[in-house]
């Protein structure tokens, strides 16, 4: 299945060019890695570590190829929550195939 998404590791995160705030690991911790269609579309479950709720992200190609953020939510009670949430954008954006997201 071209969508399939599935579980990595940070190390293999990284190796698939995800780009991150400087200052966001000081506000969340990264939890939980995930790839779609062989690491175009990359996702990440964090914890909040002021509010100690959760959120996700979900990165995708920009014109250079670096990852970067392309949607996702916070304020979520629990990881469930959060995975599940991120299972389904991580899946939405990888069954388009959208190859390059414009940033702002």
């Amino acid at each position: 299945m071209p969508n399939t998404i599935e579980s990595i590791t940070v190390h293999s995160f990284e190796q698939h060019g995800a780009a991150r705030h400087p200052g966001a690991l000081m506000h969340v911790e990264e939890l939980e890695f995930y790839a779609a269609l062989d690491g175009w579309y990359l996702g990440v479950v964090c914890r909040d570590r002021h509010d100690n709720d959760y959120s996700f992200a979900v990165l995708g190609p920009d014109p250079v190829g670096a990852k970067r953020w392309i949607g996702g939510a916070d304020s979520i009670k629990s990881i469930d929550e959060a995975r599940t949430k991120l299972h389904e954008e991580l899946g939405q954006f990888a069954a388009k195939g959208k190859r390059v997201h414009q940033q702002d």
